[in-house]
C-alpha cells in the first residue's frame, strides 16, 4: 500500500513538471517575440496644402503662412510621421497645372519635413485673378509621390469660391478625394465677410453633396483661421 501511495506521488509530480516546463517554455516564446509599440511605429500622413494665391488673398497670405507653419510643426512633434506637400493656385506664377496660362495650379513641393514646407510657404504671392480649386485638388493628385500607406488628407485655403477650372468639374474633384479615401478640409468663406458664402457652401462646404461632406472632412472660416488656427490642427489630429 504504502508502495503504491508513492508511486502515485511520483506520478503526480511528473505531470505537475511537465505542466511547469510547457508553461516556462510559453513565456518563453511570449517574451522571445519583439514588442511593437506606437511610438516605434508612427502613422504615416500625407497632407497637401492648396493655397490660393489670386489677389483678394494679400491680407490673409501672410497669417496663413504663419499658421501652416504652425500646424505642420505641431504635427511633426507629435506621435506621426507626417509629410507636407504644397499646391498654390490662383497666382499668376502659378504653372505646371492643368490648364495653360496664369492662375492654374502648380507644384511647389513634394512632399517634405516641416521645414520644407516652410521654404516653400515663403514664396507664395497673393496677385492672380481665378481660383481653380478642382482643379488644383486634381493636380495634386497627380502630381504628389504619395506613400502607400500612408493617410491622406487635402486642406484648401480660399477666400472665394471655385472659378477658371479648366479640365475639372465639383463632381470631379469629389470622385478624386473619394477614391483615394482622403478627407477635404476647406479654410474657406463661410460666413459671408468676402460676398462668396452661397458659392462656397455649395462647393466646398458646409452643405451636403459638396467636397467637404462627401469626404467626411469639415470647413472653417478663414478670418477665424487667421487668428486661431486651433481647430483646424484639432480636426487634422482626428483624422
Amino acid at each position: 500500500m504504502l508502495f503504491g501511495a508513492l508511486s502515485r506521488r511520483v506520478r503526480a509530480i511528473g505531470h505537475l513538471s511537465r505542466w511547469v516546463i510547457a508553461i516556462g517554455l510559453f513565456a518563453l516564446m511570449l517574451f522571445a517575440v519583439p514588442q511593437v509599440s506606437a511610438a516605434q511605429t508612427p502613422q504615416e500622413a500625407d497632407i497637401v496644402f492648396i493655397v490660393d494665391e489670386s489677389g483678394s488673398m494679400q491680407d490673409e497670405i501672410n497669417a496663413v503662412r504663419a499658421n501652416v507653419n504652425n500646424i505642420a510643426t505641431q504635427l511633426e512633434a507629435a506621435n506621426l510621421d507626417p509629410r507636407f506637400a504644397l499646391v498654390e493656385f490662383g497666382g499668376r506664377n502659378a504653372s505646371g497645372g492643368t490648364g495653360v496660362g496664369p492662375g492654374n495650379p502648380g507644384l511647389t513641393t513634394n512632399l517634405t519635413d516641416a521645414a520644407g514646407l516652410s521654404a516653400a510657404l515663403g514664396g507664395l504671392v497673393a496677385n492672380g485673378g481665378i481660383e481653380p480649386g478642382f482643379d488644383a485638388v486634381s493636380l495634386a493628385r497627380q502630381q504628389i509621390s504619395f506613400r502607400p500607406d500612408a493617410g491622406v488628407c487635402y486642406v484648401l485655403v480660399s477666400d472665394e469660391d471655385s472659378n477658371g477650372d479648366i479640365s475639372t468639374t465639383q463632381q470631379d474633384a469629389i470622385n478624386i478625394l473619394v477614391a483615394q479615401g482622403a478627407p477635404f478640409f476647406g479654410i474657406v468663406d463661410i460666413d459671408n465677410s468676402q460676398g462668396f458664402a452661397a458659392q462656397t457652401a455649395d462647393q466646398y462646404g458646409p452643405n451636403a453633396g459638396i467636397l467637404a461632406a462627401e469626404t467626411g472632412g469639415e470647413v472653417f472660416e478663414i478670418d477665424g483661421f487667421d487668428t486661431n488656427p486651433q481647430p483646424v490642427l484639432d480636426s487634422l489630429f482626428e483624422e
